[in-house]
């Protein structure tokens, strides 16, 4: 099905809302271009051309949806610099501002959510798309669909280089798998917690929401970690680490001439 066969849905954003310093979301990529702060302008190219197929700017009074001109995570970061909190303060701010008008003219309002966090958007009548929730938790949340660059016909001449299968699998793995500290834990539980952390490694906290969302917790450097990898790139016939990491492991396992690129 075409989608461009339809109608247009009628949109309306005002860069009146979007704080200093804070970006435009991609949504509107094709209407006010690209954020300086952009890294990967390349990913939304198509969606630039064709995104005026789709979506039409019109003023307030005749929009369908209101859309949020910048990312709901910017009002949620409450950073270790004073200059963080203060633009966090000032999206919510604008957030409120802009969603208060939506109400008045009796328009929903479209928020898009890119982080780790499951709280709630506390925006009134918002549709809200975001990469962190839970099914079935808020009937006005939707998994948002992301872009990706087209790695096989940039980078690998539109043709799909294929591994040959081994008698070992290689298995890779891209995400989060820590926890968090949760209140009202009791003592044993505490003490056996900080005897994993003490094995596995200390963890270090991530940003948090500034409206007091308890802090999440990611483990750095777990040593035991460190072990397990590079034994697993000195044993077995050939391992695959698909990308760098922040730990340095792809490193390591180059030196250690077990990785496949």
């Amino acid at each position: 099905m075409d989608l461009s066969d339809g109608p247009q849905l009628k949109i309306y954003s005002s860069q009146q809302f979007l704080p200093s310093g804070v970006p435009h979301v991609a949504m509107l990529y094709p209407f006010w271009g690209f954020p300086p702060s952009e890294r990967s302008p390349e990913m939304y190219r198509i969606y630039a051309e064709l995104g005026p197929r789709y979506f039409r700017p019109v003023p307030a009074q005749d929009a369908d949806f209101f859309v949020l001109p910048f990312d709901w995570r910017y009002g949620t970061r409450e950073g270790r610099r004073t200059e963080d909190v203060a633009m966090a303060m000032a999206a919510r701010s604008a957030a409120q501002s802009f969603s208060e008008r939506a109400l008045e003219l009796g328009k929903r309002l479209i928020v898009f959510y890119v982080g780790d966090s499951e709280e709630e958007v506390p925006l009134e009548d918002s549709v809200v798309f975001r990469t962190s929730l839970r099914r079935g938790a808020r009937s006005n949340e939707f998994a948002m669909v992301v872009f990706f660059e087209d790695v096989v016909g940039r980078r690998l001449g539109s043709c799909l280089p294929l591994r040959p299968k081994l008698n070992s699998p290689s298995v890779g793995f891209c995400g989060f798998a820590g926890y968090r500290l949760m209140p009202g834990v009791d003592f044993v539980r505490k003490v056996r917690r900080i005897a994993r952390w003490l094995r596995d490694g200390i963890p270090a906290p991530t940003d948090t929401a500034a409206s007091g969302t308890p802090l999440r917790f990611n483990r750095l450097h777990p040593p035991r970690a460190w072990r397990r990898a590079l034994r697993v790139c000195r044993t077995g016939p050939r391992r695959i680490l698909p990308q760098p990491d922040q730990y340095g492991l792809h490193a390591l396992c180059a030196r250690n001439g077990k990785l496949v690129d």
